[in-house]
């Protein structure tokens, strides 16, 4: 058999260029292969993005804000104790069963601590939250005979708690959400007498305790949440000072210390 001798060079040069260009792309091919699930070991995986985990629609989202009312109702047992300049400490011991608070539960003019109050926490970052809770009260009588009129006590109690917290949601329903802070609360009675030597005494109380709760949240409904738990607000200072219509006024020491357990609703978002 006989060859064109002038072409044998050039079918040989196009022979080797598409054997090159075979095993060329068998190797491209064999390592995509091999990096998308073949047997390349490489630390380098490529696949989809991992799917970032939503978090629990409960308390403790970062930028949640929460509002409602705390101690709604509840069980507390409150301990007010006088200490006079010169000795013999008074105490004042009661238990209240609350629904719906008990202004003046504590004893010697002061409140008790079992008082519903607007609540209003944020959650600065996940699980940690900053906020308080507020509450004012305030009454004022008048009495009506054939002789006249006279004015009746008149009565207001004001609190505020600063408090910190970290809320801890296990599933959709449930969470627990320890708080601690300070709480300021003052109090203050006026009762204005008639005749020659009326006028009006007052008596105010002030002071201020530690607050230590332990709440565990059920949220039956999206966005709406019940707290029940135990707390302790452990007396820290306080003085009641009278002010009689007429005579010397006396200030003495005194501490309010009440726990028990509590209630309350809110709505978070």
């Amino acid at each position: 058999m006989g060859y064109d001798q002038a072409r044998f060079p050039e079918e040989i040069m196009k022979t080797k260029l598409t054997s090159l260009c075979g095993l060329g792309l068998f190797l491209v091919s064999g390592l995509a292969s091999a990096q998308y699930g073949g047997g390349y070991q490489g630390s380098y995986t490529p696949g989809p993005p991992p799917v970032r985990s939503a978090g629990l629609d409960n308390i403790g989202e970062e930028s949640q804000i929460t509002f409602g009312v705390d101690r709604v109702m509840g069980v507390a047992f409150d301990r007010a104790t006088l200490s006079p300049d010169k000795g013999g400490d008074q105490t004042h011991k009661s238990t209240n069963v609350a629904l719906f608070g008990n202004p003046g539960g504590g004893g010697l003019n002061a409140p008790g601590m079992m008082i519903p109050r607007l609540a209003l926490d944020f959650f600065v970052v996940e699980s940690i939250s900053v906020g308080g809770s507020l509450m004012y009260f305030t009454s004022s009588s008048e009495d009506e005979t054939d002789a006249g009129s006279s004015d009746g006590p008149t009565n207001s109690t004001f609190v505020i708690s600063p408090r910190v917290g970290y809320a801890v949601a296990f599933d959709e329903t449930f969470s627990l959400w320890p708080r601690a802070g300070i709480t300021y609360l003052s109090s203050k009675s006026e009762v204005t007498t008639g005749g020659t030597t009326g006028g009006t005494s007052t008596t105010t109380f002030s002071g201020m305790a530690l607050t230590v709760e332990a709440m565990v949240g059920i949220s039956p409904i999206e966005h709406f949440a019940i707290l029940a738990g135990p707390y302790v607000d452990y007396g820290l200072s306080g003085t009641v000072k009278n002010e009689p219509a007429t005579g010397p006024s006396t200030e003495t020491d005194a501490k309010v210390t009440s726990y028990g357990l509590t209630v309350g609703i809110l709505g978070y978002y």
